[in-house]
């Protein structure tokens, strides 16, 4: 039988996150020799602390008899043989220390060590909900913009980055990188080869796994020009436009369910002509905002943190919200069950009115009521509030829903004149 004592002591706890540490462990093993003894104590302490298994072969190593016989007993902490467990323990262990060593009874040895163990320490990031961002599809080869064929493959690399930007920058997930596999695989195995220092092998197994998949399909991605001519002058000019649609899918990579599916479009029309980088950089990041911004609010609303003397204290920062934006504020109500699938269908909502984010932290952002009345029926000891509906997208000036239908009339009187003095 084994036995064993583990005692930890951290040698670098001011170590940096994401980084390799040694730790020490105590353990005590027993053998028919003093070899195989040290080779149970080893074994011990990798497997309790690290939860690593590893063999008896992978630690024990070749005992060169003449080398031993030149070092008498301390043979098993001379640096020769330490080099060698080094090697069998393919740098799991990077030294030990024998603290007692007894022959109880012939052939039955038992030993005390401290073993100096390699750890990797991930970074605190990695506890966060993980998602997988893949590269976007696309039925098609290539797409029109400015009269230029433009490969897919290019759209779907400028929408894979705008997307992996977004999220990181959301502060809520660690986002893991799906595009440069052969890149990390290639790295793995230089730290497999016996090139990279032995500490840096603990390294290896720490590939995490993804907790949702965003997977989505270019299905529209075009700009161009139109030339006009007015028919009172006889002026001619041009006009420049883009539209971009993206179908999306949130996807549990466990059960392959699909947890969320939508389609979001973007479009532009600039008063000049725009380079082709500039229309991919400007219809990819907008479809990647709109995605990112329904996906961070399907599972992270933007709650209302406190409220005092006029100023909101909201749950996102940088990369999700900006000074200007504009939602509307809703209080939390009952929750609802589905009666056939006993399962929650949300919770009721009640409209307060409309609130502008007015500062931007990384984590956390400050908002007003731009709504009158609404800062004091604000009572966070008894409700929860949540930010749905961006409306700052469609005018920063917006303050009342009245004001949003009075915009959109105001816009189609406008298009009906141009129409006529075609």
């Amino acid at each position: 039988m084994n036995r064993f004592m583990l005692g930890i002591i951290l040698l670098f706890p001011l170590l940096a996150f994401g980084q390799v540490e040694v730790v020490e462990v105590e353990s005590e093993g027993t053998g028919p020799t003093l070899a195989i003894a040290i080779n149970e104590a080893l074994m011990l302490a990798v497997e309790q602390h690290q939860g690593k298994k590893v063999g008896r072969a992978s630690i024990m190593a070749d005992t060169d008899l003449k080398i031993q016989a030149s070092f008498g007993d301390n043979y098993f902490q001379s640096p020769t043989y330490m080099d060698l467990v080094y090697s069998k323990s393919s740098g799991a262990v990077s030294g030990y220390e024998i603290l007692s060593k007894t022959e109880d009874e012939p052939g039955v040895w038992s030993v005390t060590l401290k073993a100096k163990l390699s750890r990797y320490q991930p970074d605190p990031s990695t506890k966060r909900t993980r998602i997988a961002v893949l590269d976007p599809r696309s039925d098609v080869g290539s797409y029109a913009i400015s009269g230029r064929s433009i490969p897919a493959s290019q759209i779907a690399d400028a929408l894979n980055q705008r997307l992996t930007n977004r999220l990181t920058q959301a502060n809520k997930f660690a986002v893991l990188d799906r595009k440069f596999d052969s890149d990390a695989s290639a790295e793995r195995a230089m730290l497999q080869s016996g090139d990279a220092p032995l500490v840096e092998t603990s390294r290896l197994g720490q590939q995490l796994g993804a907790d949702y998949l965003l997977v989505s399909k270019v299905t529209n991605f075009r700009y161009s020009e139109t030339m006009h001519e007015t028919r009172a002058t006889g002026r001619k000019y041009s006009t420049y436009g883009g539209k971009a649609a993206l179908d999306y899918r949130l996807v549990n990579p466990a059960t392959q369910q699909i947890l969320s599916s939508d389609t979001v479009t973007t479009q532009l029309s600039p008063e000049s002509s725009m380079t082709t980088s500039e229309v991919v950089s400007y219809l990819s990041d907008g479809l990647a905002a709109k995605v990112v911004d329904r996906v961070v609010n399907q599972i992270y609303p933007i709650m209302l943190l406190s409220s005092a003397n006029g100023n909101l204290v909201f749950s996102q920062g940088q990369g999700q919200l900006s000074p200007g934006d504009r939602f509307k504020l809703y209080s939390y109500g009952d929750e609802l069950i589905d009666p056939y699938t006993n399962e929650s269908l949300g919770r009721t909502e009640q409209y307060r009115g409309i609130v502008e984010i007015v500062r931007v932290a990384p984590n956390f952002s400050y908002g007003r009521p731009a709504d009158a009345g609404l800062e004091g029926s604000i009572n966070l000891d008894v409700e929860q509030y949540v930010l749905r509906e961006r409306i700052d997208l469609l005018n920063p000036g917006v303050e009342s829903d009245q004001e949003i239908q009075e915009l959109i009339e105001a816009k189609k009187k406008k298009k009906k004149s141009k129409e006529e003095e075609w």
